[in-house]
């Protein structure tokens, strides 16, 4: 630890070589454990390909996503006469047990023809919501 505390603070060495000397220490550490088990050793080389790799790996899955730009094009168009539109969306309350649907049906001048809104004491996720919220617009039509 002193020796990070002496990269970071003292030497001002950037994150970047702080997370890659952590992940190096932790492959060295996990190829000894593998070694007093029977493992071969690995060479230091594959040691350290593979503390990229695990740190590459880590960095991408905690990637910030980009902010997504919306197109000022991009609206909600009524459906052709004589259809109906049907659009749904659910909220999901782990910690209350409880979901929630919400269905709203508009003819093709975008006058809501039905609407629905429904709290249910399921637990489901954010998948199974939606796809319950589908099965609730079904008994609106």
């Amino acid at each position: 630890m002193d020796f990070l505390w002496d990269l970071l603070f003292t030497q001002h060495v950037g994150t970047e070589i702080i997370e890659l000397t952590v992940t190096t220490a932790w492959c060295i550490w996990f190829d000894r454990n593998k070694t007093r088990l029977g493992a071969a050793r690995l060479p230091p080389r594959d040691i350290l390909v593979r503390a990229r790799a695990i740190l590459g790996e880590y960095q991408l899955a905690h990637q910030r996503p980009s902010k997504f730009k919306e197109d000022a094009d991009i609206r909600w168009t009524p459906p052709n006469f004589p259809w109906y539109k049907t659009n749904v969306d659910a909220a999901v309350f782990p910690s209350l047990g409880m979901t929630g649907v919400g269905v709203i049906i508009r003819d093709h001048g975008g006058s809501v023809v039905a609407a629905m809104s429904k709290r249910m004491p399921l637990p489901l996720g954010p998948l199974e919501a939606e796809a319950k919220a589908l099965d609730e617009a079904n008994y609106v039509c």
